[in-house]
């Protein structure tokens, strides 16, 4: 019984550090590209293109619909406003909340932090990007956005 749970429990951790397969890093490089670089390079990570409404590109991870998903990735191509793109991701569970954070928090600065409404919110920067998390602490559920700063040039 006890090797049936074991089991179990390595198979369920391998399912959720799989469910949100994309990195700060990638986060990050995602904004260099255009909408149609960007979604190749999400479908090749096993996202699933859902929608496009004007410049902005919808995904999601181990869903078909947006009601669905393990997380949501949206791309917003505004590079007609000086290449100013911008990633959001949402996903659920604390624990992958704190691993995007801890990487964050090596990436830049923490500029504000606050809670409101049981919504911890925090603002991290450096040089180039601007990084904003939010946590629901009582839903865990979280959401990120990347933003490149245009000042750096």
């Amino acid at each position: 019984m006890k090797q049936i749970l074991f089991l179990s429990f390595i198979i369920l951790t391998s399912i959720g550090v799989k469910a949100q397969n994309i990195t700060v890093k990638e986060l990050t490089a995602i904004i260099e590209k255009d909408g149609e670089g960007a979604k190749k390079f999400l479908i090749g990570k096993g996202w699933r293109f859902l929608d496009k409404k004007g410049d902005e590109l919808t995904f999601s991870y181990n869903g078909t619909t947006s009601d669905n998903g393990e997380s949501f990735l949206w791309f917003l191509d505004d590079s007609s406003f000086f290449d100013a793109n911008e990633v959001q991701l949402a996903g659920n569970g604390k624990n992958k909340f704190d691993e995007y954070v801890n990487s964050i928090a090596k990436r830049g600065k923490l500029i504000s932090s606050d809670i409101v409404d049981g919504v911890l919110k925090s603002a991290y920067s450096n040089e180039t990007h601007t990084y904003n998390v939010s946590l629901n602490r009582k839903t865990s559920i979280w959401y990120i956005q990347v933003i490149y700063n245009m000042e750096s040039e």
